[in-house]
């Protein structure tokens, strides 16, 4: 009597699997919908930094203009992968300032001539206006 009562109950409880792939694959895919939405969810929490880059083009030997490109190059290819947002490019010489957006392709910075004198109240007075800024200038 009481062999057939457990055999009725684990019957009852325990039903074989018709397709246990399928039910792997299920369980497999719900796991990484759910990662991926949990991935979404905190991208979307956590904005990424946004920036401002400041370019001092004034001349400076091409060591130094080599890096400073190498710097921008950087922040660009981070701004590729959105790990940060640049806002805007500020070109900054001492006869102007310009304001690209969006930000240009490195080889438009490569191209761009290193000329004339470093004019510091101008970069003082661009830093003040973007208060949350990169400058880029040789030293």
């Amino acid at each position: 009597m009481f062999k057939a009562c457990l055999r009725i109950y684990f019957r009852s409880i325990y039903k074989p699997m018709r397709h246990p792939n399928r039910h792997l694959l299920k369980i497999l895919g719900l796991g990484w919908l759910s990662f991926l939405g949990l991935a979404l969810g905190l991208r979307q929490l956590l904005p990424r930094p946004i920036l401002v880059v400041i370019i001092d083009h004034s001349f400076c030997p091409s060591a130094q203009q080599q890096r400073v490109i190498a710097d921008y190059i950087d922040l660009y290819q981070q701004h590729q992968r959105r790990q940060i947002l640049i806002e805007r490019v500020v070109l900054l010489s001492n006869l102007s300032e310009e304001v690209r957006i969006p930000p240009p392709i490195p080889e438009a910075i490569e191209s761009l001539g290193f000329f004339g004198e470093l004019n510091p109240d101008a970069l003082q007075q661009t830093t003040q206006k973007y208060p949350a800024s990169t400058v880029l200038s040789c030293p």
